[in-house]
């Protein structure tokens, strides 16, 4: 049986199998940029809706600052590739804000499938109980996918099968977050906001595969985040 990091990276093969065979799903990245995308001084940004965890993660912020800057500046030069081959666009690619970089563990609700709905005080006491003294979860960092939706993703291996032993834990004893549960251990970056060809799609993702060996490192997390406070392991 495989482990949890061979089962996460046969999901990463899946994604970029899509994205390279199918190509963007055109109505997603409009969605993006017409939905979940809001302008800033500095550029375009994802809206929180899109990016806020609303159960539990691993970050928000990341535990390594040098891994959030390295990450910020990756998806910066992704949208400098995507400027530079599409400079009559007004629009190219919308971030998540580095302090917000995670690792999802289980949502409460998900713009994607549900209306938005977080944890609260009382549902963060229970979660408290059930990953008392569970222990701290290593996650290696392994590269850049992008998915058919346009969605830019730092992919994340784990090291063992405590996450996905965690995830279905807290879904065992909170069945209120087992909303829309992740399968891989990802940081989304950002989504891509103009169509891609297929020519293009390869371009991009090329030039994301030259940052795979400056994004190499692990990542330790001792608690979760949730939108009603932290929650330590022990």
């Amino acid at each position: 049986m495989p482990n949890a990091s061979e089962t996460c990276r046969e999901l990463y093969e899946q994604i970029e199998a899509a994205t390279s065979e199918c190509g963007l799903d055109a109505e997603q990245v409009q969605l993006s940029a017409d939905r979940y995308r809001e302008r800033s001084a500095g550029g375009d940004m994802v809206t929180p809706d899109a990016y806020s965890p609303t159960g539990a993660a691993l970050g928000c912020p990341l535990p390594d600052d040098g891994v959030s800057r390295k990450l910020s500046l990756v998806a910066e030069e992704l949208e400098h590739f995507l400027r530079r081959a599409h400079p009559d666009a007004r629009s190219w690619f919308a971030f998540v804000p580095a302090n917000s970089y995670h690792v999802t563990v289980v949502n409460r609700g998900h713009y994607d499938t549900s209306e938005i709905i977080s944890v609260d005080t009382s549902m963060r006491r229970h979660l408290a109980g059930v990953v008392e003294k569970y222990p701290s979860i290593t996650l290696d960092l392994a590269g850049i996918a992008l998915t058919r939706q346009g969605r830019v993703l730092a992919k994340c291996l784990p090291r063992s099968d405590d996450l996905v032993i965690l995830r279905q834990l807290i879904v065992s004893r909170i069945p209120e977050l087992a909303e829309n549960v992740p399968r891989t251990a990802h940081i989304k970056l950002g989504h891509v906001l103009l169509p891609l060809t297929a020519e293009q799609i390869s371009e991009f993702v090329g030039f994301a595969k030259s940052f795979d060996e400056v994004l190499r490192g692990a990542l330790l997390f001792h608690d979760l985040f949730t939108p009603a406070g932290r929650v330590p392991f022990a």
